[in-house]
């Protein structure tokens, strides 16, 4: 998946914008967000590592109020749309609703853990999608979005260079 982005992103050359704008891109893609594009960043496109974690901090948070605002519209379009694309949105609410027991019980800590857990499938589409499912408001939201979404970069950015480090002789 990471040749992939390279080669898309080779026509930027090796300039700090153009590397700056590939790490922007690739972390506002859900799945791999935070998780792939600051380590990526780093030891692929030599960044430093904290204008790698600010500019993937940035990229992570800017889906997030779309996704919030817009996915129910979204996955109500998809309904009435096929059945492929009924099937898609059934998966996405399913997706949502798995978190949605954790969120009620723990409430906005349970929201910031999800966010700030840095796996595929949590994080700030999976916080994003959980919080729109459940009407929470954006102005609520947010703050928790973006607290969560800080602690799981500085958490992928300590693995990182702890594992950089351990690798480089």
């Amino acid at each position: 998946m990471i040749e992939i982005f390279a080669d898309l992103f080779a026509f930027l050359g090796d300039t700090l914008t153009g590397r700056i704008l590939q790490t922007f891109i690739f972390s506002l893609f859900p799945i791999v967000g935070l998780q792939a594009s600051l380590p990526y960043s780093i030891v692929v496109l030599g960044l430093h590592p904290l204008l790698a974690l600010t500019i993937c901090v940035i990229g992570n948070i800017v889906p997030v109020p779309f996704i919030v605002l817009f996915i129910r519209k979204v996955i109500d379009w998809m309904k009435k749309q096929s059945q492929t694309f009924q099937r898609l949105a059934d998966k996405l609410e399913a997706k949502g609703s798995k978190n949605i027991e954790k969120i009620q019980k723990y409430q906005m800590f349970g929201l910031y853990l999800l966010v700030s857990t840095p796996i595929p499938g949590s994080g700030a589409w999976g916080g994003s999608l959980a919080a729109a499912l459940l009407n929470m408001r954006l102005r609520r939201v947010m703050p928790i979005m973006c607290l969560g979404i800080l602690t799981a970069g500085i958490f992928v950015l300590v693995i990182t260079l702890g594992v950089t480090a351990m690798f480089s002789f």
